[in-house]
């Protein structure tokens, strides 16, 4: 809507109720004014005093909440303002850039462009294992090891092998003046931030812990930099301290945010350029590690609320991805995911558990996290999965016998498999419905057809929740069962998946398949918010939320509970906030402020809504963006 004044009978006001009440002078700009726009808050303006008005309590209320609302989006401006920066730096063609003038195929990096991989190889390329030939000077890693030899290009050992403790170290010591905050920030990543951002990953000692984070920043420069990124901004938004101290920690970390992230692109940027130029086909190492580098920038982007990249990026990553599955995935003896770790490195000599490289490690994780945010990003996005093709190949469904051969998504987000592909279905089946209705084509019956045979699986999936989770989840822990793991739980120490762990994975599983099925019904029939069936769904749906009793298992359900508080009533408005506000300061950090952003904006706009072109994916760009819940 363009910008103007009130009308003119309402020139009897002073501004909109949110300047009148922080005594501000107000434009009467529509449909937002200056001041409201500025601060990026809520602009109150109706002909009738708003009920928080009325009162003196009540303006004190809506006065604290308003403060609140400024400092916090005034900490998310600042985050903004550094990626700008960020991407201008790196838009230069100064001293800042990594390649030569001469280089026609290198101007200045910016976001990674997701065609740069189609480009055709060059001949005579070198072998995957070897360093790239670019003539490109590249920034010294921190632990780049004394003989000059680069560790970013060796392959890993298998973690937990006596390789891995035989092997010698090469690289040296970063000096204290140079990498101490940086070394620091690295370990606060992997005790503490990890674990907050993915509660649910806990791989056993046998498949090598977490320790695959610590060898492949050590040996990985942009997931490095990226990695020390992330835990600057985690740092500067969830605080260790409060007060003063907490405001001089954070200025500090921000500085350093700047100064990594600039590095790791610059890094991302170059190793695509080489992987381009050598051919996925023949780089499947180094195409590996460039995409666990990519997905890590892509979430990074995500909880620092970037809207200009993570599209292009995650785009990148999703091609760079389909390419290393047709070139390299393919098997007559297994998964398409396990073809490619055997072709990584090779097999460790123990089979079962199955040991990980470092890299193989990564390339799992990683991966699984790619496929989660293909599947979100199509609600968004408002077109299918681009890597759906291989779902069968990629992801365990749940429904059958457990296959160690395929990824189990539970494992990483807490989550059951089943539950995330029937959503990626469903926005397939919207976008399906959106074409045919442009062309005057759609069937309603085949369209009911479709949608009931959806809703038939998420059915049989919340049923057999309660006979197959436990059941699994106790064969797992037996069978890891031993001294160490023994002597670990008496101590109350654990860094693998625990018996109540089963309990709520089936929680998550359900919250994300009753909002599945929230979001088919929108699908179907449009925003229908009142319909009886609508109603049952978000009914179940927060009702299940108040179960959950952790932030950071909140955290990754910021999708579902966006779903569901976009389709709430006025009377469930306070239970959504407070379910939001008990994620602490975890409610600032990633998308969990996005989604209630989002719920809040269609709350104000619900009577507007017209029901026959509004829908989920039409909240998720209500921000003026479109919008990532991962």
């Amino acid at each position: 809507m363009p910008r103007g004044k009130r009308p003119a009978r309402d020139m009897v006001h002073t501004g909109c109720w949110t300047c009148r009440l922080r005594h501000k002078r107000c434009d009467e700009s529509l449909p937002v004014c200056t001041n409201c726009a500025a601060l990026e808050i809520s602009c109150h303006y109706s002909n009738e005093k708003p009920e928080w008005m009325q009162t003196a309590s009540t303006q004190q209320q809506m006065a604290q909440q308003i403060k609140a609302d400024i400092k916090r989006n005034a900490k998310r401006r600042r985050g903004r303002a550094l990626i700008q920066s960020i991407a201008r730096d790196i838009s230069d063609n100064g001293e800042n850039t990594l390649w030569s003038d001469n280089d026609p195929a290198s101007q200045s990096p910016g976001p990674i462009d997701p065609g740069f991989l189609r480009s055709q190889p060059i001949a005579d390329t070198p072998t995957d294992n070897s360093s790239p030939t670019s003539g490109n000077v590249r920034p010294r890693h921190p632990f780049s090891d004394i003989s000059g030899e680069d560790p970013l290009t060796q392959p890993s050992t298998a973690l937990g092998t006596p390789e891995a403790f035989l092997a010698p170290v090469t690289q040296s010591i970063p000096t204290a003046q140079q990498n101490e905050l940086e070394l620091s920030l690295l370990l606060t990543h992997l005790d503490y931030v990890f674990p907050v951002l993915f509660p649910f990953y806990r791989p056993n000692l046998l498949e090598g812990g977490r320790s695959w984070l610590l060898v492949l920043a050590m040996r990985r420069d942009a997931f490095y930099h990226i990695t020390i990124s992330l835990t600057s901004y985690f740092m500067s938004v969830v605080p260790v301290l409060r007060g003063q101290e907490h405001q001089l920690c954070a200025t500090k970390v921000l500085e350093e945010l700047r100064h990594q992230m600039l590095r790791s692109v610059q890094s991302v940027q170059e190793r695509l350029q080489d992987i381009s130029r050598r051919g996925v086909e023949n780089a499947l190492f180094d195409s590996a590690c460039l995409l666990v580098s990519i997905v890590q920038l892509v979430n990074f982007e995500v909880v620092m609320g970037n809207s200009a990249n993570w599209q292009m990026h995650l785009n990148a990553a999703l091609d760079l991805f389909t390419q290393i599955i047709q070139q390299h995935g393919s098997s007559q003896t297994t998964s398409t995911v396990y073809a490619i770790l055997d072709k990584m490195t090779p097999r460790s000599w123990l089979q079962s558990p199955c040991l990980y490289t470092a890299d193989q490690a990564a390339f799992r994780f990683f991966s699984t996290m790619l496929l989660v945010q293909d599947i979100i990003s199509s609600t968004s996005l408002e077109q299918s999965p681009k890597i759906y093709p291989y779902h069968g190949s990629l992801l365990h469904k749940d429904d059958g016998p457990s296959n160690d051969r395929l990824l189990e998504v539970k494992d990483f987000v807490g989550c059951q498999s089943w539950a995330l592909l029937l959503i990626g279905e469903i926005a397939t089946l919207g976008k399906w419905k959106k074409d045919l209705k442009r062309n005057s084509k759609l069937s309603m019956m085949e369209l009911v057809r479709r949608a009931s045979l959806i809703e038939q699986r998420l059915r049989d999936g919340i049923a057999r929740l309660d006979t197959t989770q436990s059941s699994q989840q106790s064969q797992q822990i037996s069978r890891l069962k031993g001294p160490l793991k023994e002597i670990m739980d008496r101590s109350n120490i654990s860094f693998s998946a625990q018996p109540q762990e089963a309990e709520m994975i089936a929680l998550m599983t359900r919250i994300w398949a009753h909002a599945a099925h929230t979001y088919l019904l929108i699908v179907l029939s449009g925003w229908q918010p009142a319909s009886p069936e609508v109603r049952e769904s978000i009914t179940q749906t927060i009702a299940l939320f108040k179960r959950v009793t952790s932030p950071t298992w909140l955290r990754m359900l910021a999708w579902p509970f966006c779903v569901t508080g976009c389709l709430a009533t006025e009377d469930e408005e306070p239970a959504l906030r407070e379910i939001a506000n008990s994620a602490g300061a975890l409610s600032s950090f990633g998308t969990l402020h996005d989604a209630l952003s989002i719920m809040e904006n269609v709350w104000r706009n619900r009577h507007q809504l017209d029901p026959d072109t509004w829908d989920i994916a039409a909240c998720l760009s209500s921000l003026g963006h479109k919008v990532l819940l991962v």
